[in-house]
């Protein structure tokens, strides 16, 4: 490092004071001034701006500690569950059978979407963790079509496989793929559905269970097959109230 001007000529005068050198020369006791110069250096370089410089530049351990903290956050962002599409036209939706049967009794559709919505918060699949389902049972005033959103992207099961492109596609008399798996990609192949619910526009096909409030052997509510990709998907057919089926979970 060269010493400033200024400072070289204070400490010859400093040295020849205390030699007795009159004269502005070099200092015959004062040793070499690169090593003067060197050990300055090492303890700061005795320079008022090095306080400012140490300030102004930050500490290496906090910035790793800064960089840690975001990492951190970005690691819980990515650990909470996805909010899904919360009624959104342009998204990609999740559809399931129940694993549970349940008579024709299910509260009504409100019950029939707790039922929905239950299961799919206690699913063991991320992709169905945090969305929002609706159970596919109509009644004579509010067909399932009226109470979901008409998505434009695919519609898929819980193992991924597509099974309409749209709900154009969902309603339009079958399916790509049969809705087989349920909650926890168990699969439903055999099992049937309550629906009430026709295949063509998801409007209400005739019977419900009584608005989906009655288990009581005189009354009956339309079916689906849980295994078919035609139009049986969704009516198949009708059965006893008192018989348990499955539901299906459509994302809202």
């Amino acid at each position: 490092m060269a010493w400033p001007l200024a400072s070289m000529l204070l400490a010859l005068s400093a040295c020849n004071a205390l030699t007795g050198v009159s004269e502005l020369s070099t200092c015959p006791s004062c040793g070499d001034l690169t090593e003067l110069d060197a050990s300055v250096a090492a303890d700061g370089g005795g320079l008022p701006e090095a306080t400012t410089r140490d300030s102004a530049v930050p500490d290496a351990r906090d910035s790793a500690s800064a960089v840690d903290s975001a990492a951190d956050a970005g690691d819980a962002a990515d650990a909470a569950p996805t909010l899904g599409c919360q009624g959104t036209a342009f998204c990609a939706r999740v559809v399931f059978a129940t694993s549970v049967g349940y008579t024709g009794n299910l509260g009504g559709i409100a019950g029939a979407d707790s039922k929905c919505q239950a299961l799919a918060d206690a699913s063991i699949i991320a992709r169905i963790q945090g969305r929002t389902f609706v159970a596919w049972v109509s009644t004579p005033g509010t067909p399932v079509s009226v109470r979901l959103t008409h998505g434009t992207l695919p519609y898929t099961r819980s193992d991924g496989a597509m099974i309409a492109a749209s709900f154009t596609d969902l309603t339009d008399n079958s399916l790509q793929a049969p809705i087989s798996f349920d909650e926890n990609g168990g699969n439903r192949n055999n099992a049937g559905a309550w629906t009430g619910t026709s295949s063509n526009g998801g409007t209400f096909s005739g019977q419900n269970c009584l608005d989906w409030t009655s288990a009581a052997l005189g009354n009956k509510g339309d079916t689906g097959n849980v295994g078919g990709n035609g139009n049986g998907w969704t009516e198949s057919g009708s059965d006893n109230c008192t018989v348990t089926h499955s539901l299906y979970c459509v994302e809202k």
